[in-house]
């Protein structure tokens, strides 16, 4: 899952990494040659007073504009810019002013989203990749309520009762539990997702990193339950052997 890091890492203002457009999932071009950089005003103060480029900071706005002719989707991206010094060509102080993302509308997708997957376990998973920029930890939360929807749609049980006959609700662990036997191999990931989820309401919260990790085993099990991305490679493979051959 590279794609996931290259597009959630800071990047030079000249080189915008290929960010999905959230209608087609093709890449978001640049609309203008360079983004708008607006300079706080301690930023301001500093550089004139110090004269230290690398003091050059403040946010940015960046116009993208879907890459394919047929889409032309629209997609504004906002964030904070630094600047830090670098080595020139010669071996001389340069500089380059990099471009941290907080805020996408509409929100681009972090791994792309197949049709099949149900509205309701999609729409939490949206939710947090529109805060994965500026809060981790809520991108963490929403992660989780997404896991709750895919216990739901895999009709899980979610109630039982108690020795006094009271019905209880099954705790999202419980009921991961009771879902890894029908596939022991997304258990583990589904479970793993969950805790990240779960931290995401702790003081100490998440980070960028962590979300990251979650993403990358939620998409691996979303791919296999609704792309059955295994199941048709396996199929796939099969034939061509029995027919030692193109199939």
């Amino acid at each position: 899952m590279q794609a996931i890091r290259r597009i959630t890492e800071e990047f030079p203002k000249r080189e915008i990494p290929p960010f999905p457009c959230p209608k087609c999932g093709l890449h978001l071009v640049a609309r203008e040659k360079e983004p708008q950089l607006d300079q706080s005003s301690e930023s301001e103060f500093r550089c004139d007073n110090e004269g230290d480029p690398s003091m050059y900071e403040g946010v940015f706005t960046l116009r993208l504009v879907c890459s394919s002719s047929d889409c032309e989707e629209s997609v504004n991206c906002a964030g904070s810019f630094s600047t830090s010094q670098i080595e020139g060509k010669y071996g001389e102080p340069a500089y380059r002013t990099y471009l941290a993302v907080k805020f996408f509308t509409p929100t681009v997708h972090l791994f792309p989203l197949s049709s099949a997957i149900p509205a309701k376990v999609k729409g939490p998973l949206v939710d947090s990749f529109s805060t994965f920029w500026a809060n981790p930890s809520a991108a963490g939360n929403s992660l989780r309520i997404s896991v709750e929807a895919l216990m739901d749609y895999r009709c899980v049980k979610k109630w039982y009762r108690d020795k006094k006959g009271r019905e209880r609700a099954h705790d999202l662990h419980a009921r991961i539990e009771m879902f890894r036997p029908s596939a022991p191999h997304l258990g583990d990931k589904i479970l793993a997702v969950k805790w990240l989820g779960n931290s995401g309401s702790h003081l100490a919260g998440l980070k960028r990193e962590d979300v990251i990790k979650a993403y990358e085993m939620y998409s691996y099990v979303l791919e296999e339950l609704f792309d059955k991305r295994m199941e048709t490679l396996t199929k796939m493979a099969r034939k061509i052997n029995r027919r030692r051959g193109p199939a």
